[in-house]
């Protein structure tokens, strides 16, 4: 779950789309219950907080769910969907949205968003839409929540856990059309808003990670692969740092594939050598101790590392 710091998120939201303090009618002085409110020197009443917000043009709630509905049923129904997704199952997922579409009000934007991106989704992956329509959805969606995405994209807005999500999603679409401009431009948009600490720590490392790991993607995409290799090593760094291990072996296998990519065009260092040796060597034995075993890192050392597996 995840939890918010209210203060910055105010803060974030009105400077995103370019409102003064002033311009908010508010208990007091509004400008200065405000500003109070965003450098913490106030602790604001939840009748405060409701009304900031809606001046702002969103949600009441800054902790938003992915639905807003008080039946529990439906909370349950969205974990259903997941799962007929994940397991293939399109016809039983197709049915339980629309059970859910009869039961919460389709109006409420965050409820406007699941619906549209999760349809989008089941389409995409039965293959009734393609790829630059998918994207287009997500888009769709994402415009509901983040007020300012048609300007600016994401950029400078504090961004919901399932903004997030639709976020992973876009990243992958836009890997998939080859859009490494676009895939780019997004992970370092997602990567400044977290740097503002507005989230939870644990959920905030985590997309942190993923966008560095997408930044670095994109970057030895456009064979920028020493570009690439840095934010890599900066990744696992900060990694280590955070105790987040859930993607760490993919920033060292990316590290190996760079200079592998770069290994096409000139020689190596011999430090370099041991470099991209050693990080596909991590990368494997990283996702071993996990228990599950990714065949690429596997094949990649028998290929090109034959020695490496030896005893084994």
């Amino acid at each position: 779950m995840a939890y918010y710091q209210c203060s910055k998120v105010l803060k974030m939201r009105r400077a995103a789309m370019g409102n003064k303090r002033d311009d908010f009618d508010v208990e007091g002085p509004s400008g200065m219950t405000v500003y109070r409110l965003e450098e913490s020197k106030h602790m604001g009443t939840e009748r405060t907080y409701r009304r900031l917000t809606r001046c702002m043009g969103v949600e009441e709630s800054l902790g938003q769910g992915i639905l807003k509905t008080a039946d529990m049923e439906n909370l349950v129904g969205m974990n259903e969907i997941m799962r007929s997704i994940n397991q293939k199952q399109f016809c039983e997922a197709e049915e339980l949205m629309e059970s859910i579409k009869d039961k919460i009000d389709t109006e409420v934007p965050r409820n406007k968003q699941y619906i549209i991106a999760k349809h989008a989704e089941l389409q995409f992956q039965q293959h009734i839409i393609t790829a630059e329509e998918y994207e287009k959805r997500i888009k769709e969606a994402l415009a509901y929540t983040v007020l300012t995405f048609n300007e600016k994209g994401v950029e400078g807005w504090p961004l919901h856990d399932e903004e997030l999500v639709l976020i992973v999603a876009l990243n992958n679409v836009y890997k998939a059309q080859k859009k490494y401009e676009e895939q780019k431009r997004l992970a370092i948009s997602v990567r400044k808003s977290l740097e503002q600490e507005y989230l939870n720590s644990e959920l905030r490392v985590r997309h942190y990670v993923i966008s560095s790991i997408a930044l670095a993607d994109a970057l030895g995409s456009m064979c920028c692969h020493r570009d690439a290799i840095k934010v890599d090593y900066e990744t696992i760094l900060f990694c280590k740092e955070m105790g987040e291990f859930r993607n760490i072996e993919h920033a060292y296998y990316d590290i190996h594939w760079n200079y592998w990519k770069i290994k096409e065009k000139e020689t190596l260092t011999e430090a370099e050598e041991s470099e991209c040796y050693q990080c596909l060597l991590q990368a494997y034995y990283i996702n071993k101790a996990k228990g599950s075993v990714k065949s690429l890192y596997e094949q990649r050392l028998k290929s090109r590392y034959p020695e490496a597996l030896g005893t084994n």
